[in-house]
This record gives structure tokens, C-alpha cells and sequence, in this order.
């Protein structure tokens, strides 16, 4: 605390008796809300060490900014740097923006309307960048996967005793190992489309709104990347609006999302339906959680583990594809 408290002075020139206040939120990272005579701030730790690749992030944040997206910028240091580290970790310090913040499951339909708008937005600047970063969309291939999963389950079956979480994921991986192998085509061959700069990690959680319609802020462009918009549309409608629940209302709300972001960016019924298709791939040869879990043990993700979500588009992929593309561009349901 002291060797930040320290920095904060040294580098942006915070005067008088400084407080720091760790966030509990956030799984990897190190953040802590800031207040300094008067003033408030916020403490972004990052979970990489890599200075290119913070760099690349903040030149992807001040792009965003420059067309209209209502970026939280990094406050430059005396040196002009936007970023800093205190041993091996890096830092950036950002102005305290507070707004709206609602939770998974609450979304007010003029608030999700809103959220696709704004990735519309997002996607139509991002087609424009005129760089590229060195994140990108990349499968790393079945036998990879094959791998790591059968390490992880290797791992499990060698625990003299199973408890709940154990028997969860050497289920979900014995599901996923099965279905990648009767995969054929890896992702990127089902996509046509260009590729683009995302945000990468497009949710509610991410954003502050002023009113149910207005959003104030978009931040955490940690994980921006040069990928297929398609994708990041399904993957940040999958988080914000279905997560596993499948009902109706969740339904409900994913459609008026995709349908808000095909109104502001017109998407084609094609490429909709191949973002689908790349999405699951990629959930089942998702590793994060148990790898975080068995590898690095770290159980603060234990709760993303997925058992819902893979098993019913294994079962009705195509089915829900049709219904979700008829609602989006024939304005049903």
C-alpha cells in the first residue's frame, strides 16, 4: 500500500494524506478506489505484466475515445506515461466515474436496447482502425485443447475424493472432449466476414449508464482484440442475457439486443448465424475456469463453470439459431 500510495504522489502529483480501498470485484485483478483530498480515482491493476501489451490497451481505449465512444481515458503521469509498475505489476490510474450499474437479470429493456447500440457503435468505429494490436482471435486447435482437458480430468480422477465442483467439471470436460472431437471445421474457417477491433469484453458489468437509455461510461478494454464482430455480438449476449437460462424472458432479452445492434449496424442473416456457430466452438474449448481451478489454484472463478449453456446448444444449436434469427430480422419472437 505504502509503495502505491508513493507512486501516486510522486507520479501525478496527489498531495496530502492518500487512501486506498481495495475492490472486491474483479477475479485477477488488483484495484482500489482512490480519495485524496476531495478528489476520487480509481486504481486499475492489470493482470498482465506485459508493458506492450498495456500500451496497446490504452492506444485501443484513446481510439475508441476519438470516435464518439464514451471511453474512461488513463491519466497520464508527469512523464506522460499512462501507466506505471511496482514490481512486476502495472498500474494506470483513471478519473472516478460513477453511474448506473445494473445486475445480470435486471436489465430494463430500454437499458438493453441501449447496450446494442453501443457495441453497434463499438463495431462500426472498430472497422475503421486504421492499426492492428497483437491480441487476436485465435483457435488454439483441437489437440491443444485434447491436451490441457485431459490433463485437468487426469488430475481429478487422481483425488481420493470428489466434492461437488470436482464431479461438475470432470463431467463438463468429459462433455466438451467428446464434442470437440466430433467437431470438423475449426472456427475461423466458418467465418467470412473481416476482422475488426473489438472491445473484447463487451458487458453490463462494464458499463456505467446515466438513465435507462443513456450510457455513461464503457471501460475494461483489457482483453480488446482483432477478432469477427459476429462473435463478440454472441458472446456478450450469451453473458449479459442468457448465461445458461434459456427461459423465455431470457430469450426475450437477447433478441432485443441483436435486434438494437442490427438496427444501428446491419448484420446479415449469414454471418449472425456463423458468429453462433464460432461462439460454441469456443465455449467448449474454453479452459478458464478449470484450468484457474487445477492449474493455478485459483477458485474465485469457480462459479463460471459452465453446465448449462454447452449441453443445450449441443442439443438445440440449429433450433434456437432459426428461432433467434427469425425474431431478429422478421420482428417476431
Amino acid at each position: 500500500m505504502e509503495a502505491l500510495k508513493k507512486a501516486l504522489s510522486d507520479r501525478f502529483g496527489l498531495e496530502g494524506d492518500i487512501h486506498l480501498r481495495r475492490v472486491e470485484a474483479g477475479f485477477l485483478s488488483e484495484n482500489h478506489f482512490v480519495s485524496c483530498g476531495g478528489a476520487k480515482y480509481f486504481l486499475k491493476g492489470y493482470q498482465s505484466g506485459n508493458e506492450s501489451k498495456i500500451a496497446e490497451i490504452h492506444k485501443v481505449k484513446h481510439f475508441f475515445a476519438s470516435k464518439g465512444i464514451p471511453v474512461i481515458l488513463p491519466i497520464p503521469g508527469k512523464d506522460g506515461k499512462t501507466y506505471f509498475t511496482i514490481g512486476e505489476k502495472l498500474f494506470a490510474l483513471f478519473p472516478f466515474v460513477s453511474g448506473i450499474h445494473y445486475d445480470r437479470g435486471t436489465i430494463p429493456k430500454t437499458a438493453i436496447e441501449a447496450l446494442g447500440v453501443l457495441l453497434a457503435d463499438l463495431h462500426k468505429a472498430g472497422a475503421r482502425a486504421d492499426f492492428s494490436i497483437a491480441a487476436g482471435f485465435k483457435d488454439k486447435g483441437r489437440e491443444t485443447f485434447l491436451a490441457v482437458a485431459r490433463e485437468i480430468s487426469g488430475l481429478i480422477k487422481k483425488r481420493p475424493v470428489l466434492d461437488d465442483f470436482d464431479r461438475r467439471a470432470l463431467a463438463g470436460l468429459e462433455e466438451k472432449i467428446a464434442l470437440s472431437i466430433r467437431q470438423i471445421e475449426p472456427a475461423e474457417k466458418l467465418l467470412t466476414e473481416p476482422y475488426i477491433l473489438l472491445q473484447g469484453d463487451f458487458h453490463e458489468q462494464n458499463v456505467f449508464f446515466s438513465d435507462e437509455r443513456t450510457i455513461k461510461a464503457v471501460f475494461d478494454f483489457e482483453k480488446a482484440m482483432i477478432g469477427p464482430r459476429s462473435y463478440e455480438l454472441w458472446r456478450s449476449a450469451d453473458y449479459m442475457f442468457l448465461n445458461g437460462d434459456f427461459s423465455e424472458k431470457r430469450i426475450s432479452n437477447a433478441i432485443a439486443y441483436l435486434t438494437a445492434y442490427n438496427r444501428e449496424n446491419p448484420i446479415s442473416p449469414e454471418e449472425l448465424g456463423a458468429g453462433l456457430d464460432v461462439y460454441y466452438q469456443r465455449l467448449i474449448h474454453s479452459l478458464w475456469v478449470e484450468q484457474e481451478h487445477y492449474l493455478k489454484n485459483n477458485t474465485r472463478v469457480d462459479r463460471f463453470l459452465d453446465r448449462t449453456t454447452i449441453p443445450f446448444l449441443a442439443a438445440n444449436k440449429e433450433a434456437f439459431k432459426k428461432r433467434m434469427i427469425e425474431a431478429v430480422y422478421g420482428g417476431g419472437q
